[in-house]
């Protein structure tokens, strides 16, 4: 809508023709306010995501080690050997 008002106003000061300017204006003018009522009309994205918190993680099976006030956590695993 603001690309077809600003056209409108260029084609008229530069060539003071108003009725061309309003007629190639208008029509983006126009093209703008479809777009815009037809995005109101469209249907909600049933995929969108209703909560908006942090998501828990996936879970793979394993649940990652919990290391309570006294646990500590295990030694790294020990290099390869290169002999």
């Amino acid at each position: 809508m603001g690309v077809g008002f600003g056209l409108m106003v260029l084609i008229a000061f530069t060539s003071n023709e108003t009725s061309v300017a309003i007629g190639v204006g208008g029509f983006l003018v126009v093209m703008g306010i479809a777009f815009f009522i037809n995005s109101l009309m469209e249907a909600p994205d049933p995929y969108a995501s209703r909560h908006f918190g942090p998501s828990a993680p996936p879970s793979f099976g394993a649940t990652p080690p919990s290391f309570g006030s006294n646990a500590t956590p295990p030694p790294p695993a020990e290099p390869p050997r290169r002999d």
